[in-house]
């Protein structure tokens, strides 16, 4: 019965390889939030890994080309040439005010307030006042650097102690 999997695994393999240009990989048997981002990572994660750690990701790809020899149209690819020529702008995490209740820091054109613990209502209705939007992709408060207010910022867990 394995056998007949597997085979039949391999004949989906090789007509979807000859249906694609690109080969992509899902994981199956994880829990569904793990089994998304382990595929997120493999088919697509060395662009934001090219963004935030340049020089590792240009030894790595060449390390790796020998073995995979990417497309020079690929993603991948223009990614490494783009690095190589100095294109590509790291992007670094910088705190600007850190406390007890929270961290603030600029991460390339958006600002951040990431709290130790969820805020009560009232704090969150002052920062949508302010300008912040939750941002579920770094499970923190974002803005953009024109609306900062660092002296706000640094003063919420002063005057909004009860909220925090």
């Amino acid at each position: 019965m394995k056998r007949y999997l597997l085979a039949i695994v391999a004949l989906v393999l090789a007509a979807n390889v000859a249906a694609q240009s690109e080969i992509r990989i899902g994981i199956i048997g994880l829990d569904t939030s793990h089994s998304t981002a382990f595929t997120q990572l493999i088919n697509g994660g060395y662009e934001e890994f090219a963004l935030y750690d340049n020089a590792t990701f240009i030894k790595l790809y060449e390390e790796m080309y020998p073995e995979y020899k990417w497309r020079k149209n690929s993603t991948i690819a223009k990614l490494y040439q783009q690095s190589i020529a100095g294109e590509l702008k790291e992007i670094k995490k910088e705190v600007f005010f850190e406390d007890e209740n929270l961290t603030a820091f600029t991460e390339g054109d958006r600002v951040y307030i990431k709290f130790l613990m969820r805020p009560k209502r009232q704090l969150i209705v002052a920062l949508k006042s302010r300008g912040w939007w939750w941002n579920s992709h770094k499970e923190a408060w974002s803005t953009c650097p024109n609306k900062l207010d660092k002296e706000w910022v640094a003063s919420i867990s002063e005057k909004y102690v009860q909220y925090i």
